[in-house]
């Protein structure tokens, strides 16, 4: 709980999931969620098809995720991520105002 009480109280900017998948479909977005084992995961993600490498486009539709989750391309790992919506923190960065 230290470590959500931690990110709740660094300022980040919370917005809604739309707003979140509005965000990262124009480009990359730095934010921060809770993973399930309660550790604080911070991600540079995309929604946007031109920064997805060609073979991971067919993956990522809304309907791939569990309703309860939000699914975005993670430019650290290279890979299609998930995180449970709840859990979202909010931004740090939206790297498209750049």
């Amino acid at each position: 709980m230290e470590k959500l009480d931690e990110a709740k109280k660094s300022g980040l900017n919370k917005v809604s999931m739309t707003k979140l998948r509005s965000m990262l479909k124009k480009g990359v977005v730095k934010f921060k969620y809770e993973k399930k084992d309660g550790t604080i995961r911070t991600a540079e993600g995309t929604l946007k098809k031109s920064l997805i490498p060609e073979i991971d486009k067919d993956g990522g539709a809304e309907e791939d995720f569990p309703k309860d989750c939000f699914g975005y391309y993670d430019l650290g790992k290279d890979d299609w991520r998930m995180f449970i919506r709840k859990n979202f923190l909010g931004i740090i960065e939206d790297k498209n105002k750049k």
